[in-house]
């Protein structure tokens, strides 16, 4: 809404000119106001079409985004604009406290992202704090590493069906005895599946910017075993239960399941009757 007022206050300018009952018209202030909350907002708009609940993205997409929003979020933290700081000040209040509470997950979910792994976050924890990047780092990585040894520990009964499903899965006829022993080569130079991974470089991510990292994973479960099914389900956690457009849209207070058939205007006379008995209630 902000974006489209932006866009045509030419016309609304005009509008006031020629139109005397038109009183509405936003002052320079107000106009400064928009065009700063409309590029405070960009980012959390981004996000919210990622998370929309009809496409489910998969989890290694959250980390950079959220990252990006706290980058905003002290980039205005000291605005010109008293109204902008306060409504900052309250947003990194909440924004800490869900960091605090899954920033790990989120983390986790993004090293298992062949394009990104620990190089995108060293990129973003020095960038925000350049001081506790390698605690950060180091504290990501212990906890994927105790997550992949409970996976280990559990494998015979959680993925046992999995990886001898996926030893053969997609080798090409006359490959089977090569792909044998590259992986027993793999298996004994002692390294651990999730070290091989992490070692191996990362995807370039311009050439593979549309890749399917759940089909990555299923390509590759016969090679990294239980680290392809900890991806896979790390990779599905949703970042919320509830669908983003219930969440920013008044539309789900005034549309339930009573009033769904209501029409058009019927709905947007509910959405104004209800703003101005909010009005008249505040002025009171």
């Amino acid at each position: 809404m902000l974006s489209r007022a932006l866009k045509f206050r030419n016309a609304l300018s005009h509008l006031a000119d020629v139109e005397e009952s038109y009183v509405s018209f936003p002052s320079y202030s107000e106009w400064r106001r928009v065009e700063m909350l409309s590029e405070l907002l960009k980012p959390f708009s981004e996000i919210t079409d990622l998370i929309s609940g009809s496409s489910y993205p998969t989890s290694n997409l959250y980390f950079n985004e959220i990252w990006m929003i706290e980058c905003w979020l002290r980039a205005h933290a000291n605005s010109s604009d008293q109204v902008i700081c306060e409504m900052v000040k309250s947003m990194k209040l909440k924004f800490d406290k869900y960091w605090d509470e899954y920033s790990d997950i989120l983390a986790i979910a993004a090293v298992l992202d062949p394009r990104l792994k620990f190089e995108i976050l060293e990129y973003c924890f020095s960038v925000l704090d350049q001081s506790t990047c390698k605690r950060r780092l180091a504290n990501v990585r212990s906890k994927i590493y105790k997550l992949f040894g409970a996976y280990k520990k559990n494998r015979r009964n959680s993925s046992a069906a999995t990886t001898s499903q996926g030893e053969t899965h997609d080798v090409p006829a006359g490959y089977g005895g090569f792909y044998a022993f590259f992986s027993q080569k793999a298996v004994g130079s002692g390294k651990s599946a999730l070290d091989i991974y992490l070692d191996e470089p990362l995807l370039d991510y311009a050439a593979h910017k549309k890749l399917n990292v759940l089909h990555y994973w299923r390509d590759n479960s016969a090679r990294f075993r239980e680290l392809a099914t900890m991806a896979r389900e790390v990779l599905s956690i949703p970042i919320t239960t509830v669908a983003s457009e219930s969440s920013f849209s008044i539309g789900s207070r005034v549309l339930n399941k009573y009033r769904s058939c209501l029409l058009p205007t019927n709905v947007q006379a509910l959405v104004c009757t209800r703003n101005w008995l909010k009005r008249v209630s505040s002025n009171g």
